[in-house]
């Protein structure tokens, strides 16, 4: 497996209607250079189990935080925080992402 070059960081709250789709969309790029951070930002809804369940076995590194201050930006802090590749990039869990998403931001 390729080191991933580029840390995406998805903050959500109450996502759980959008987050699979939005992560489904993770999966179908064409690049997986990529590693994922997801922060969630105290949901009280199933979003993280959703999105475990989707993303388990796949293959994609994924690490997941819990950030207890409320915002977005909180949230994302916390996921830059801990980024450990040469890029990041931070994404919407409501938003599809083409499959040369990632491609097109390593070029």
């Amino acid at each position: 497996m390729t080191a991933p070059l580029v840390s995406l960081v998805i903050a959500y709250y109450n996502e759980e209607d959008y987050l699979p789709a939005m992560l489904a969309s993770l999966l179908a790029q064409t690049d997986r250079r990529f590693r994922l951070i997801l922060v969630d930002n105290m949901s009280t809804d199933a979003s993280t189990a959703r999105a475990r369940a989707l993303l388990d076995g796949t293959g994609i590194a994924a690490e997941w935080l819990r950030e207890p201050r409320k915002g977005q930006l909180f949230a994302l802090m916390a996921g830059t925080a801990v980024a450990d590749t040469p890029y990041v990039g931070t994404l919407d869990a409501d938003t599809h992402y083409p499959p040369d998403f990632v491609a097109n931001a390593l070029r």
